[in-house]
């Protein structure tokens, strides 16, 4: 789970028939965005970046592991007392 971005309308079939990339470089009048800041840079005039979102992605996945106890139910409880 990550933060996104909303896509204006006009161009969502354009994406699915080619890739957000390539939209993207397009409307930016960019070459090959994805080897650069990439668009969430663009996007964020450089304020965020791929790692950035990478990051809280990853960070906000570990939340189930460093919460353990939230996350388990009674059967997990027994299955684990059993081994």
């Amino acid at each position: 789970m990550s933060a996104s971005f909303p896509v204006p309308e006009k161009h969502v079939q354009n994406i699915i028939d080619n890739t957000l990339g390539t939209v993207m470089d397009e409307l930016f009048n960019e070459s090959d965005l994805r080897s650069s800041c990439g668009g969430i840079g663009l996007l964020t005039h450089d304020d965020m970046t791929r790692i950035d979102l990478n990051t809280q992605a990853f960070t906000m996945a570990l939340t189930k592991f460093v919460n353990g106890k939230i996350w388990s139910d009674e059967k997990d409880e027994e299955i684990s007392k059993n081994m």
